[in-house]
Parts: C-alpha cells; structure tokens; sequence
C-alpha cells in the first residue's frame, strides 16, 4: 500500500523536494488533489489495525501513539519506520496539508522537544480512564501514604524520597507520564 512505500522509500531530502503523484492505472494531473489524497491514504494506513506490525496504537480517547515496544524487540526497521513517518508528517504539514491522523498532544510535545510539559489533560486525550484515576488519587486525602511509592526512576536518589500529601501530584503525575510515553522517549 501506500503507506508500506512511503515508509520505505522516503528519508530526510525527500521532505525537500517537489513532486508530481500519479496513481498507477490512473489518468490525472496532480494540481494538489493527488497528493492531498497521497497523505489522507498514508495516514489512514498507518492508523490502520490490520498491519502485521503496526507502528501506532489507538488509546481509548481516540488518539494515537507509538506502539510500546516489546520488551524482546530489537527491531531496527521500526525505529526506521517511525524515522521515515516523521519525514512524511514534516511534508505533509510543510507543503500545507493537514494529517487526518489525531496524534497524541503528548506525542506533538514529544516531537518538539516539549516532554517536560506533559500534563494530566495530555494522558486524558489518550486515555481517559487513566486521567480519571489518577484525578481521584490526586483529590483524596491520605491515600498517598497508602501508595508506599517513592520517585525512583524520576530523580537522582529518588528510591530514597518518599511520595506523601505535599508532592503526590508531581509524583503520581510523572510516575504515570514516565510510563506511558517512556516508548517516546527511548525509541
């Protein structure tokens, strides 16, 4: 398909050029509207579930992110392939079109260097069920201390810090950013 070529052909200079799209079997000049459906096709195939390896995954909020990958994967082409769908969204919004996709705004921060800014309202866009939870533990009282967490893995010496009252939010909301959207910041 389309996406499957795209994926494979394209790399940082194509996202330079200017190009015609002509669909094989099909008689058409590209005045914009072939390549505006060039994209929408990429798009909606990647989206797609049907892949035998998809490269993004639809959370409950209608949203997508990169696919977690497996903790035995050391799949190369997937890191290409996320390379090369990074290069066709750059074209795609440079030449004025927009991406039928509803990525993540946690994944655009990602992108743009913006990770630190994560907040509960991102994880909602994802997943809802989630964003609701921790809204919960984040309103009742006491509950902090029944947690028995500490900051390991989001500070220097953090195993040693214990979450209480006074920093449950930044705790609980960066113990649940690291985790979803680790797969952003390690692939």
């Amino acid at each position: 398909g389309v996406a499957d070529f795209l994926l494979e052909h394209c790399g940082p200079s194509w996202i330079k050029r200017s190009f015609r799209v002509c669909f094989i079997g099909e008689v058409g000049a590209d005045a914009a509207g072939l390549t505006t459906e060039l994209f929408r096709l990429f798009f909606l195939q990647v989206a797609s579930d049907e892949s035998s390896a998809p490269l993004f995954v639809r959370g409950s909020g209608g949203t997508y992110l990169p696919r977690r990958r497996d903790s035995d994967e050391h799949d190369f082409s997937r890191l290409e392939r996320l390379r090369a769908f990074g290069h066709v969204l750059a074209k795609c919004l440079l030449d004025g079109r927009s991406c039928p996709m509803r990525l993540a705004p946690s994944f655009l921060k990602v992108l743009l260097d913006q990770h630190a800014t994560l907040t509960l309202r991102d994880l909602e866009c994802f997943d809802p069920g989630i964003a609701r939870q921790l809204q919960r533990l984040l309103v009742t009282r006491g509950y902090s201390e029944l947690l028995d967490c500490t900051f390991e893995d989001l500070l220097p010496a953090g195993e040693e810090r214990r979450v209480d009252e006074t920093n449950k939010q930044g705790a609980l909301l960066d113990r649940s950013m690291v985790r979803r959207w680790s797969v952003l910041l390690t692939f």
